[in-house]
């Protein structure tokens, strides 16, 4: 994990959004400089992490999640990952169909009970 508190700055300064990949660190506690703690992937804009095999938080085949305290930002994120649509069948903007099968979810749900 990088020193936050250095780069925080400069990226709320120029309005650029801090995207943290979790995959290696999920789970982790990040310590700022006073004392402080927080999640990773919960310090940054938008935290992602994969959920790859070979991932601390894997599974059996390929998938990952994206997550945001943005609502607005969260419903643009959503949007995209069920091919742009904000509506069925009205397609916003350019998107994936890019969803987790229920098999990959119920591995998951059991793995997850590891981290809390």
């Amino acid at each position: 994990m990088c020193r936050y508190g250095t780069h925080h700055g400069g990226c709320k300064k120029h309005n650029l959004f801090v995207i943290e990949d979790v995959a290696p660190a999920i789970g982790a506690d990040y310590t700022f400089s006073d004392g402080n703690k927080a999640k990773a992937g919960t310090i940054g804009t938008i935290g992602c992490t994969s959920f790859f095999p070979s991932k601390n938080l894997g599974c059996y085949g390929d998938g990952g999640a994206m997550y945001t305290n943005d609502s607005d930002l969260a419903a643009k994120m959503k949007m995209i990952s069920h091919h742009g649509q904000s509506v069925q069948y009205v397609h916003d903007v350019l998107g994936v169909n890019s969803r987790l099968d229920t098999i990959q979810a119920a591995i998951l749900k059991n793995q997850i009970a590891t981290f809390r």
